[in-house]
């Protein structure tokens, strides 16, 4: 709930930062995500029913889809 609290506001990521910060966490195996939607309205709504969105509600069947399976890296630089 970062855009409801004024002291941490400057953390509020691009929206294209965003995306690829669910992308990343829905891609995960682990845990249960959560997706923020704020009903105020703040920021021009920018989160108004965000899990309703097509690609965050493509990322959560991904994501409920593949759990339980085995993870495994395909590519690493290290």
């Amino acid at each position: 709930d970062i855009p409801s609290n004024d002291g941490f506001r400057y953390q509020i990521m691009s929206e294209g930062n965003e995306h690829l910060a669910y992308a990343y966490i829905l891609g995960r195996q682990e845990g249960v995500p959560m997706v923020f939607s704020d009903a105020t309205g703040v920021d021009g709504g920018r989160w108004v029913d965000d899990y309703k969105q097509d690609n965050l509600k493509a990322m959560v069947k991904f994501h409920n889809g593949v759990q339980g399976a085995d993870e495994e890296v395909l590519y690493t630089d290290q």
